[in-house]
């Protein structure tokens, strides 16, 4: 009886750990018209590519610090596919807990935090 009673009070710890974890991530959210490249100007290496309404989240602790500066682009071409570029760019310092919302079409994007 008693380890059942470990286990679940080591289940309850376990979950609210996951549960704050989650809690401080940062996600973006693409409500453009193209897809977008998300990728983060410091060493935590987080990168995304999202299609139209989709959204990708940074969770964990290299996340959780901030403020960190994104980069996000349409229209990328990556270094190793010939000529590198994008179509359009908008940069935001993101926190945990941030979630930025993504807007436009290929050629003109912005991107801000939910309640700016």
């Amino acid at each position: 009886m008693m380890n059942r009673r470990m286990l679940i009070a080591a289940m309850a710890v376990l979950a609210a750990t996951l549960g704050a974890e989650e809690a401080r991530a940062f996600c973006f959210e693409n409500r453009a018209a193209a897809a977008v490249h998300v990728e983060a100007l410091a060493p935590n290496g987080f990168v995304a590519d999202l299609a139209p309404g989709q959204t990708a989240c940074c969770a964990g602790g290299t996340c959780a610090a901030g403020p960190v500066p994104i980069l996000l682009m349409t229209g990328y071409v990556p270094v190793t596919k010939g000529r590198p570029g994008w179509s359009a760019e908008c940069r935001v310092r993101v926190r945990a807990g941030d979630r930025i919302t993504v807007r436009g079409n290929e050629s003109r994007i912005s991107c801000a935090a939910d309640g700016d």
